[in-house]
């Protein structure tokens, strides 16, 4: 749906809309810095409030574009680096930064592959353990 006529947003946009927040990579670098340079306590929210950005997802929205891609990337790593240093400290909780990491992608549990090529076991292994899963479906 086009924006409103009047709309002091949709001005020399030809499908309406917002202009874009940043022109360049350059200028996006710029407050990435000086954010970093203040906040003693990094957060993704954060950094996109201090862009400009009206959520954390509009953030996530520009990473998508290739000339942003690289400085934002940078960004949340530099956010996660921060994160997983806290986990160092002998002081205070760190709970809310576990929460943050899994929320970045890490993981705190094992996976197992319990798939087995049976193609590769020798008659008397497959008779065992068919033998095995009888003699336990017997026990239940």
């Amino acid at each position: 749906m086009p924006a409103h006529k009047g709309n002091k947003y949709a001005a020399g946009n030809k499908g309406g809309g917002r202009e874009p927040m940043y022109k360049s990579s350059a200028v996006m670098q710029d407050k990435i810095d000086e954010y970093f340079g203040k906040e003693k306590t990094p957060t993704i929210p954060g950094l996109a409030y201090h862009l400009g950005f009206s959520s954390r997802q509009s953030l996530l929205e520009y990473e998508v574009k290739e000339e942003f891609n690289f400085p934002i990337k940078r960004a949340k790593l530099k956010i996660e680096e921060f994160n997983a240093k806290q986990l160092h400290l002998k002081e205070g909780s760190v709970t809310g930064v576990i929460f943050t990491l899994k929320n970045l992608g890490w993981k705190d549990q094992s996976d197992l592959d319990l798939n087995v090529d049976l193609g590769n076991l020798s008659e008397e292994a497959l008779l065992v353990i068919s033998n095995n899963i009888i003699k336990k479906q017997n026990d239940e």
